[in-house]
């Protein structure tokens, strides 16, 4: 927002995808890499059960769709890619709003696990409203 607040995803948006995530696979409907945990605040880990993950079939997408609730000013939209496994996460994208293109580009990779270095990794890339 205008003032730097964050908006609040889950209270103040419908949202969904297509596909929905893993859960529609024969044998996976319990699987916790769901929809929710894109918005569950736990951003850099390499925990998947705050990751979401959809199938992949080539040459299809998945599509996230977020419908805020009212009118918003947004600075900026920060994105976290699938880092359990680095190479499985998003490798392009397209930002849309009122089905209007906004940006189009590369996903930043998650950065892979270190065994020996105490430093928190950079996992995070911010796409600019300017």
């Amino acid at each position: 927002t205008p003032d730097g607040t964050m908006v609040e995803v889950m209270r103040e948006a419908t949202i969904s995808a297509d596909p929905i995530g893993l859960s529609i696979l024969r044998g996976m409907e319990n699987d916790p890499r769901t929809l929710d945990k894109l918005f569950d605040g736990i951003n850099e880990t390499y925990d998947d059960r705050h990751m979401w993950l959809a199938p992949y079939v080539p040459g299809q997408s998945c599509t996230v769709c977020i419908s805020l609730h009212r009118p918003v000013t947004l600075g900026a939209i920060r994105f976290w890619n699938y880092s359990k496994t680095p190479t499985r996460g998003a490798k392009t994208f397209s930002l849309f709003l009122d089905q209007r293109l906004l940006f189009q580009g590369c996903m930043k990779r998650a950065p892979p696990r270190s065994q020996t270095d105490d430093t928190t990794p950079d996992f995070v890339q911010t796409v600019l409203f300017t």
